[in-house]
């Protein structure tokens, strides 16, 4: 038989589920008889990679971690129609799928405040999408490469067309790999010497076009924001809205000479940010104690200030702390001047003056666009849904060894 080149599906319904012929293969539709845990564990156990599982609408209760391991996309019936009342701590955990595409969609969380993280992705994954669920409350919603997760590589996706309400950090940014003698450093040897490989590029994770909601029923009140990050966290936050809270961003820094790493990368851009004085702490909206940023096209409205720096210890690893940082574009209650909400601060674990001695204008900071940026590609092509991104299979660089200064 002559081999088939284009691209269509011929659908077969069989007591089996439902088979599409690809010129890749067969990719079949396994329907979980209920949204209970046990039925749909036994459908993503029974499905290979390219099916897709679906979950019809209910509300149902999981004790335990439904665990997806292989590429294959699990699908509720809608963010409104399945609900799953969380009582596994995790309640989905994705696992190294490395170049494979996998997807979570259609599912509503209700969590517990220390819940954390109800969404694990665990590398190396390098084609994940999560999009069109919601997740109320719960420590973290998405965290990546937990601490003892047993990652051995980096994790990259797409969440989009979410929301989270009253979470205490929606995403919590790490990349904590197996054996890490400080967590992040694994993360933080690939990443020196590599630095142009992230902005402007889909080596992270990116959030775009989601909601981050803080009403009257947070409860937790230690809540950081939409996004925490240390132990090596990198990501992209672009199109999303956050409402009812103040500080939203947080990029945590080293915790001294000889601890666990901070935050690597944030790229923020073209989001819009109302502030809501109810559950505002720190005075900022983005505080950076280590790691780089892009921030440009922002929207602030509101009293407190949109950029904050750091040097969290003095005994920070010097490439670690805030550098190579650029703002331009952002906008504050209408007024676009960048120097006027941009500030140094010392984080208080520092001698008074340590921070404004060492992240200076022009040097380790600047109010300008960098030469050669170009935002990645948007919307995100993983969100194509089709799993056959057209991004060649990942190999990583070779990590460039660095000593602690």
């Amino acid at each position: 038989m002559k081999k088939l080149t284009n691209l269509f599906a011929l659908s077969t319904v069989c007591l089996a589920g439902t088979f599409a012929f690809t010129s890749v293969g067969y990719a079949a539709t396994k329907a979980a008889a209920s949204c209970s845990y046990n039925d749909v564990s036994t459908a993503v156990a029974s499905a290979a990679t390219g099916d897709t599982v679906t979950v019809p609408a209910g509300s149902c209760s999981w004790s335990s971690t439904l665990k997806i391991t292989k590429g294959i996309s699990v699908i509720g019936a809608g963010k409104a129609e399945t609900i799953i009342t969380n009582n596994a701590g995790t309640a989905v955990s994705i696992i190294k799928t490395q170049n494979d595409f996998v997807r979570l969609s259609g599912f509503r969380f209700n969590n517990s405040d220390k819940q954390t993280p109800i969404i694990s992705i665990i590398g190396p994954t390098f084609k994940a999408r999560i999009d069109n669920i919601t997740v109320n409350k719960g420590d973290a919603a998405i965290g990546t490469n937990w601490s003892g997760s047993g990652a051995t590589g980096p994790v990259y996706g797409v969440v989009d067309s979410s929301e989270f309400y009253n979470t205490s950090r929606a995403y919590f940014a790490m990349d904590v790999r197996s054996g890490d003698r400080e967590w992040g450093k694994g993360a933080w040897n690939e990443y020196l010497g590599n630095e142009k490989a992230l902005p402007g590029s889909d080596n992270m994770m990116i959030f775009e076009d989601n909601k981050f909601i803080w009403d009257n029923s947070l409860t937790n009140k230690n809540a950081q924001g939409a996004l925490y990050g240390q132990y090596g966290g990198k990501v992209t936050f672009r199109y999303n809205d956050f409402s009812g809270f103040c500080t939203y961003i947080d990029g945590h820094g080293d915790l001294g000479a000889g601890q666990d790493y901070g935050t690597i990368y944030y790229e923020i851009y073209n989001n819009t940010f109302k502030q809501d004085n109810t559950h505002c702490s720190q005075g900022n909206i983005v505080w950076m104690r280590g790691g780089k940023l892009i921030a440009h096209d922002n929207t602030f409205t509101g009293g407190s200030l949109p950029f904050r720096m750091s040097v969290y210890y003095e005994s920070d690893i010097a490439s670690h702390r805030v550098n190579n940082t650029y703002y331009w574009a952002n906008k504050w209650n209408g007024n676009s001047d960048q120097a006027s909400m941009v500030k140094v601060t010392d984080s208080g674990q520092t001698s008074s003056g340590y921070s404004a001695n060492n992240i200076k204008l022009n040097q380790q900071y600047f109010l300008k666009e960098p030469e050669s940026y170009k935002p990645y590609t948007y919307p995100h092509p993983l969100r194509s849904d089709s799993g056959s991104s057209t991004k060649p299979a990942v190999t990583l660089l070779p990590p460039v060894l660095h000593q602690p200064q």
